[in-house]
Formats: structure tokens, sequence, C-alpha cells
């Protein structure tokens, strides 16, 4: 899942603290808008390097009208990279990385989902795919699977019809291989 990174201080700080490691394994691909990277120096050191990988986007050419419509919503309460981080956020179903209240607020009546770096919400947003081996499936026992007679309401009376039980390799008995 794509998460669009908003807010860096926390950012960096889950980060130094080793809270982003296990997000490779969560799927979880962080982002931010082509201008916001390059504002940031603490941004450009993690683009393409270590364990967390921060990728750049841009908005396509083909959809700058869209764009432009999309800015004019927000155009008095949002900075410009606040605005390409939430349209590309939308446009690419992405949680939003933020504590600002505002912009929470707008990714909200976006219909996006946001996360402000808690544990809790990280397991519910991202959580870790399990991963089961043959040896760690449940193994049935004989309990589990009760014979017929244990089952109330099935046990039919059965017409043996004069054959006698002999085991899977047993030989036929005479009458039958006389016939």
């Amino acid at each position: 899942m794509n998460l669009a990174l908003h807010d860096l201080h926390t950012f960096q700080t889950l980060r130094r603290e080793g809270q982003t490691g296990d997000w490779a394994e969560r799927g979880i691909v962080a982002w931010a808008p082509h201008g916001m990277v390059c504002e940031n120096a603490c941004l450009r050191e993690y683009v393409g390097e270590g364990a967390i990988t921060v990728h750049s986007a841009s908005i396509p050419e083909g959809e700058t009208g869209f764009y432009e419509t999309f800015q004019e919503g927000f155009f008095r309460s949002l900075v410009e990279t606040e605005v390409r981080l939430l349209f590309l956020a939308k446009r690419n179903e992405s949680v939003v990385f933020t504590s600002d209240g505002l912009v929470r607020g707008c990714a909200e009546r976006l219909g996006l989902c946001c996360w402000s770096g808690d544990t809790e919400d990280l397991n519910v947003l991202f959580p870790i795919p399990r991963q089961e081996t043959p040896c760690a499936t449940k193994r049935e026992t004989p309990q589990h699977f009760p014979t017929r007679r244990q089952v109330p309401g099935r046990d039919e009376p059965m017409e043996t019809g004069g054959r006698h039980a002999r085991g899977l390799n047993a030989p036929l008995p005479f009458s039958a291989t006389m016939q």
C-alpha cells in the first residue's frame, strides 16, 4: 500500500527509532511529491536507499487539467505541495501520513485514510501478511472427525446381503470365483 508522506518530523523520528524496519514486509511504499523531495534534505537522503525507500511522485502531463480543477477546491487552505500530495494520494489510493489537522480533514473529505505514526493504527492500515508454512497449519486429530456412529441422526442401517467382511488384500471367497 502507498503511504503519502506529509509529516516529515514524525517520519524521521520513526526511522531513527527503528520503527520503519518492517515497512517493506508490510508492503508500504512511501512517497512524497517531487517538489517536496527536492526541498527537503531528509527526503533526498532516503530516495533509493536503505530498507525504507522514499519515492518521488509527479503529476502526469495528461492530468494537469484535472489537477488545476482539484487545486481550486483547496486554494485558500493548503500550500501547493500539500495540494499536490492530496491529489497524488487520491490518484494512487494512498494513506496520508500526517499529524496536521487541516491536511487530515481535507484527506478524509476525499475519502483517504490517514495515519499519524501510532503502532495500533499501523497494524490496522498495514497488517503484516500471514505466511503459513505447511508445518504451521493446524493438524486435525481423529477426535475432530467423528465416526458415523458419533453423528446423531446419521446412523443408517446397512444391508450386508450375506456378504462377509474381508480385508483389502484378502482373496475372494470360493463362491464368488465360481460364478
